[in-house]
């Protein structure tokens, strides 16, 4: 029963990002990031604390950000490929698991309900990109660029939709 709440603590310590003053850096220390969840400009924010290793980067690994987002909501977010980092953007390589192409779970998360797989596919793009870019995105933002499990463009065969692997994603209907 030692538990004291840091929530006052967590907000400053934003400010020194990627320096660690920590002189164990054996261990590893939580990480409070934000999971948001939803589309069209209607998104829900769940805090996660992260305890795992950080990337090189001295950051919580994209892709483990983006496990938690599935395990928060239920669906596949299997990825093909590690999330790669590049100039002022992430791309994010979908597996044939993943929930876009299979559908959701049954039965689904009574909180994360969608009703069609178009609801769902624009649910997971938009709550991925902007979970990225509230938790990497800093004050330049990010741009987030999705492609298929060949690395193509993401194709979305079962709702008619194709989302271009050269074009920042910004919105599901483009």
């Amino acid at each position: 029963g030692n538990h004291t709440s840091s929530s006052m603590a967590s907000s400053s310590t934003l400010v020194s990002s990627g320096v660690s003053r920590s002189k164990d850096s054996g261990e590893a220390n939580p990480k409070g990031l934000t999971l948001r969840v939803g589309m069209d400009g209607k998104f829900t924010d769940y805090p996660w604390e992260y305890t795992g290793e950080l990337n090189d980067a001295g950051v919580v690994p994209p892709a483990e950000t983006i496990a938690a987002l599935g395990e928060l909501t239920g669906w596949d977010l299997s990825l093909a490929d590690e999330v790669t980092d590049g100039k002022g953007g992430m791309t994010v390589t979908f597996a044939e698991s993943c929930a876009i192409f299979t559908g959701p779970p049954d039965p689904q998360k009574e909180e994360f309900h969608v009703y069609s797989a178009e609801e769902l596919a624009e649910t997971v793009l938009d709550s991925i990109r902007q979970t990225l870019v509230m938790n990497y995105g800093g004050a330049e933002g990010l741009d987030v660029w999705f492609s298929g499990p060949d690395g193509g463009d993401l194709v979305l065969d079962n709702i008619g939709v194709t989302i271009s692997r050269t074009e920042p994603y910004t919105s599901f209907q483009g």
